[in-house]
This record gives structure tokens, C-alpha cells and sequence, in this order.
């Protein structure tokens, strides 16, 4: 009696194994991921709204209500400032890394005065920034630590109705992705 058991236990065991391993592996083995697609439409260190056509064409099942900008941000030469007004519409902030997908998220719950700012670096950078700060004036913005130089700020926010997708466009017209200097002021 124990014998069929211990074989059912141990099929299941190495199934759910090899489930598991190939779950955790899929990001690593996909050729064209999110971070693939997306990252052809976006430009260096500018932030941009992303046309509906464009997105249907990288994420065919995109929620068409959804305006999309996106800022492809490059850490070798300093740490990358995202600013982005908050609007009407439910709004978030991801960061997305080459393989690995999204390792940040921010939701326009976040914003201080009306814009969702996040300063995104390396460790290096960032220990440089902490120097620089002074215990008289509070830090505003969010602060993430990117293990790569290289990834993806992709902002989305959700309109009512996909007729409303301009008005969050219009919002995502000021949004900026700038590089910064880190020295003493």
C-alpha cells in the first residue's frame, strides 16, 4: 500500500518541480518580452506618449482605455528623474528590467502635491544622493535602486471610457524622464 503512494507523492513532487522551474524561468527564455517590445517605442531619457496603434501592436491585448508613455532611462552618466502630474485617472508608475520584468511600482496614491516624482539609480549613485541630503528639508520624492543601467518607466493611466484616453494623454504631454548631475548645491 505505501509503495503506490510514495509513487503518487513523488510524481506529483517532481511535477510540480519542473511546473515551477519552468514559471520561474519563462522571463529569462522569452525572446521578445514585454521589456523587448515596449523599449523599441520609447527613446532614451525622454519620456513619451505612446500612440493606441502602437501599443495594439507590441501588447495585443492591451486594455485600449489605457494611455501608455514610456521612457526608456540610461543610469551610466547619473541617476534619472521621472516626473509625472497626476490626473483625473487612475494612474501607476512601473519600471521594468530586460528579463526579469517589473522590479518597482508606484500608484498616483503616492504624489506629493499633485506630481508622482521618482528618482530611479544605481546603489553607487544612490549612497551619493543620501550624502547630499540635509536634515532640514524632507525627501519628496521615491527613491529606487536599479541593479542595471538600463530599463523601462512605463506610465499608465486608466480612463472611464477609451473616448476619454486623450484627456489622460494630454496629462501624460508634461510628464519628463531626465538624467541628473550629482553635485553638491
Amino acid at each position: 500500500m505505501i509503495g503506490p503512494v510514495a509513487r503518487v507523492i513523488l510524481a506529483l513532487l517532481i511535477a510540480g518541480v519542473a511546473h515551477l522551474s519552468s514559471v520561474l524561468a519563462l522571463p529569462w527564455l522569452a525572446a521578445r518580452d514585454g521589456y523587448v517590445r515596449l523599449s523599441a517605442l520609447a527613446a532614451d531619457n525622454q519620456m513619451g506618449v505612446i500612440a493606441g496603434r502602437e501599443i495594439e501592436a507590441a501588447l495585443p491585448f492591451a486594455d485600449p482605455a489605457v494611455a501608455v508613455a514610456a521612457c526608456r532611462y540610461v543610469l551610466d552618466k547619473g541617476p534619472v528623474r521621472l516626473r509625472v502630474a497626476v490626473g483625473a485617472f487612475p494612474m501607476s508608475l512601473v519600471l521594468i528590467r530586460k528579463g526579469a520584468g517589473i522590479f518597482h511600482s508606484v500608484s498616483d496614491k503616492a504624489a506629493t502635491q499633485g506630481v508622482l516624482e521618482v528618482v530611479v539609480a544605481t546603489p553607487d549613485q544612490m549612497d551619493q544622493i543620501t550624502e547630499l541630503d540635509t536634515d532640514d528639508e524632507p525627501v519628496q520624492e521615491i527613491r529606487v535602486i536599479s541593479a542595471e543601467e538600463t530599463g523601462l518607466a512605463l506610465v499608465r493611466a486608466l480612463s472611464p471610457t477609451p473616448s476619454q484616453r486623450g484627456e489622460a494623454e494630454r496629462v501624460f504631454a508634461g510628464a519628463t524622464c531626465e538624467q541628473e548631475t550629482l553635485e553638491q548645491q
